[in-house]
């Protein structure tokens, strides 16, 4: 270091320092980097031997109601203080957003560390740092984000000054340097050397960043409401440290020292919240976008828990440890031998020493396991081994966070339904749960509570295969496949809608109830119900009848009613199956919906080519339900419906088709009859064949087997299509392939056998094969290759010789 930092006004810098880390002043200073081993293990030291009354660290002034439950001890790291501010006011931005931020806390970050070390010896600690809505309240000139970490340092990465040193060192980045040089021999090293290393640091990376530039006049707008949190406390006590990164130490001296006013515009405390949750060591690892975090939390957890049991060399151990478990995986799919582990420690040992480092570190092992363990190409973008190394030193676990009341009842509630249902809160691993309602009672409930958090769109649960109830797709399907996974996210989100109840239920009933604001469909309104069931939503109904029945009262579209008459009688059958009962709505509803339908049927008679397929296919649904309920619903008037359609000579021809065959299976019709208005249709039009395609469509929906009671119709439709000219044949063929899809196979073939009785074709030319001799195919081949080479000779097309 004594090179790198050869400056020339070194002496007034010296000064500077011996001030601000005075063990006999009043007020001491410990510089830091966010989440450094080496920082918590000297700031342990300065507390033991500067035994401070009131510790100061560099933190959101109002979430001291936190401190507490940060130093319990049941408090597992990591987990992070999340704050949220609902800019209702529009201080911020004229958007009016809800802006969040995390505040991170590692068993090693040095703020952690005083708070803990500060419980332990009965000393106060406070955070001083600007309130989070301030902060944005306050933004200079940049557009606030809607989501960043409280202390997103960058400048370690990004400082001219951090560049060069890593660069002169021989380093690949300065998170490589920083190891080399500050966590690899900090158990050796004195704490007056090492954070003057650390102060020295911190003011050339100052001195290196422009005045000019917008992150150092907000480090300065921090700084000045910092030290003006310094100055309340020095009357009342002798011995003050403050621990803050070291690029704001120089600035906090200065403002110390200067009479500066510091006017902010404030922000209404009510639309601030503050709350201690779990949080994860992938989200900690700045390759993780996390600016001021340091990469490979994992691996510098278990440095430390060696530090803090005093082990000899803490990195050398934890090295050999990582070689040993990726081995053990590399060994599922390829052979990695004892000595490929003892060729991968010597080499990062080996590396240390070329490199001239104390000890192996984690850039000696990630170098040492790429070269003894990768079997195949170095140079490859990805091998498995180091990506499952690199998952390794990331860390796949989370934290717990000690019981307390700035828990929000539905986060706790959630945690608890996650230990129930045995579903882990400890790991962002990926979770596959099977789950069989029908007949595990306990799998129902688990079920309720994973499409609830799917509902809440948490991200914690996905349901990847089984029955899709709401849109009523793989209903035959019994069994559901989730995953699930664990994020920080997940109780960010549950946090954010707190506010809409205090448990999961009431939560989605609120969100639900939002959506009763808008102009919502029956049809949205059938799925809504749907969801309130697969989610056991208690108390809906009661809760909400009068404005579903609104809904259903106020809907004008007939196909929105038919399918949430589809919906609702799914509903009953959902219900009758889960929970052994029908709701007394259901039928209501259902019974309202159907006599507004039916009310609308007149109308569909002008219907355009458009929407005669889907409205033909909900009035055939509509039939079926006055068969299959009619308690339920009034068949005489949907019979009335449709006869006033019958009536009507210029109606849509396919809705015709279908209340024709309706009249005719009720029995409005006799056969003799009926097969004779269908004739008399097909032969009045067979000037405009696509009217009676159109009009057998409709037909066949519901009637496709009178073609097998009147030879007579099967010769008007063959009359129909043989008089269509070419074009107009192509017109209507969609329509024709379309009405013969409802056939089963042995329809279909009687049919053929009925084509070729009319035509006097012998049915083998319809239904077999053509055989063509060898002779002929040999031919065939021949034409085939000298058309292919002529093709070729003329440069219409490159051909390609296939044996």
């Amino acid at each position: 270091m004594e090179g790198i930092l050869r400056q020339p006004d070194l002496a007034e810098i010296e000064h500077l320092f011996a001030t601000s880390f005075n063990m006999d002043g009043q007020v001491v200073y410990f510089p830091v980097r966010h989440h450094s081993p080496a920082c918590a293990l000297h700031l342990q030291r300065t507390i033991d031997s500067f035994r401070p009354e009131l510790i100061l660290i560099e933190g959101p002034s109002d979430s001291a109601q936190l401190l507490p439950y940060i130093a319990d001890e049941e408090s597992v790291p990591p987990f992070c203080i999340y704050y949220s501010y609902d800019d209702k006011e529009g201080k911020v931005s004229e958007e009016k957003e809800k802006y969040r931020a995390y505040y991170p806390f590692l068993s090693y970050s040095p703020e952690l560390v005083a708070i803990r070390e500060g419980a332990r010896r009965n000393i106060p600690t406070r955070f001083i740092d600007l309130p989070y809505a301030l902060r944005l309240i306050n933004k200079i000139e940049e557009e606030p984000q809607t989501q960043f970490y409280y202390n997103e340092n960058k400048e370690y990465e990004v400082n001219t000054y951090t560049a060069m040193i890593a660069r002169k060192a021989g380093c690949r980045s300065f998170a490589e340097f920083w190891e080399s040089r500050f966590e690899l021999d900090a158990g050796k090293m004195k704490t007056h050397d090492f954070v003057r290393n650390v102060f020295h640091l911190g003011y050339f990376m100052r001195l290196a960043t422009p005045g000019n530039e917008t992150s150092l006049k907000e480090d300065r707008q921090r700084e000045t409401y910092m030290a003006a949190e310094i100055r309340k406390a020095i009357p009342n006590h002798q011995k003050i440290l403050v621990v803050a990164g070291a690029f704001h130490i120089a600035g906090l001296m200065d403002e110390l020292q200067s009479d500066r006013k510091q006017s902010l515009k404030s922000g209404n405390p009510e639309h601030v919240a503050a709350y201690l949750m779990p949080y994860t060591f992938k989200e900690a690892d700045s390759k993780s976008g996390y600016a001021a975090g340091m990469p490979f939390p994992a691996f510098y957890q278990e440095v430390w828990e060696k530090m803090e049991k005093q082990k000899k060399d803490p990195f050398a151990s934890t090295v050999l440890e990582y070689i040993i478990k990726t081995a053990r995986y590399a060994r599922k799919t390829q052979i990695i031998s004892l000595p490929d582990e003892i060729n991968a420690l010597n080499m990062a040992r080996s590396l240390a020493i070329l490199r001239g480092k104390q000890s192996a570190g984690v850039y000696e092992l990630l170098d040492g396991v790429r070269s003894c363990f990768v079997k195949g190409d170095l140079n490859a973008t990805s091998t498995f081994e180091v990506d499952f190394l690199y998952r390794l030193l990331s860390g796949m676990g989370a934290g717990k966070i000690a019981a307390n009341d700035c828990i929000p009842p539905v986060v706790r509630e959630f945690r608890s339904l996650c230990s129930l249902h045995r579903l882990k809160t400890s790991t962002i691993e990926r979770q596959e749960v099977t789950l069989d309602i029908i007949k595990n009672p306990a799998h129902y409930r688990k079920s309720r509570f994973l499409h609830q958090m799917e509902f809440l769109e948490t991200g914690f649960a996905t349901l990847q295969s089984g029955p899709d109830y709401v849109n009523q797709k793989n209903k035959n399907l019994v069994r559901e496949q989730w995953i699930c996974r664990y994020g920080t996210g997940v109780e960010t989100r549950l946090i954010d809608l707190s506010v809409y109840g205090a448990t999961l239920s009431q939560v989605c009933n609120s969100l639900i109830e939002k959506n009763f604001k808008d102009s919502m469909t029956a049809e949205e309104l059938g799925k809504l119900l749907i969801s309130v069931q697969v989610m056991g939503i208690e108390g809906f109904y009661s809760r909400y009848e009068d404005t579903v029945r609104l809904v259903v009262e106020s809907e004008g579209n007939f196909i929105s009613l038919c399918k949430l008459i589809n919906s609702l009688l799914y509903l009953t059958n959902m219900q009758q199956l889960m929970d052994g009962t029908i709701q007394p709505v259901i039928a209501g509803l259902a019974r309202t919906a159907f006599n507004g339908a039916v009310v609308l049927i007149p109308s569909l008679k002008s219907t355009t080519e458009e929407e005669e397929q889907e409205i033909c296919e909900q009035m055939r649904n509509l039939y079926s339900f006055t068969m299959d309920t009619k308690d339920w619903f009034d068949t005489a008037a949907f019979l009335s419906a449709v006869e006033k359609i019958l009536n009507d000579s210029f109606s849509n021809s396919r809705l015709f088709g279908l209340c024709l065959a309706i009249h005719y299976k009720e029995g409005q019709t006799g056969q003799a009859v009926f097969c004779r208005q269908i004739a008399a249709y097909l032969e009045s039009s067979i000037t405009h064949p696509e009217q009676a395609a159109s009009f057998i469509c409709g037909l066949f929906l519901i009637a496709r087997d009178v073609l097998f009671t009147d030879p007579h119709i099967l010769e008007a439709i063959d009359r129909v299509i043989a008089n269509a000219d070419q074009e107009t044949f192509l017109t209507i063929l969609p329509n024709l392939r379309y009405a013969f899809t409802g056939f089963l196979p042995a329809e279909v073939n009687r049919l053929g056998q009925q084509v070729a009785e009319y035509h006097q074709i012998a049915e083998t030319r319809l239904t077999g094969s053509i055989t063509v001799s060898q002779q002929e195919i040999t031919e065939a081949m021949r034409l085939d290759k000298l058309a292919a080479e002529a093709l070729k000779t003329w440069r219409i097309i490159e051909w390609t010789s296939t044996k």
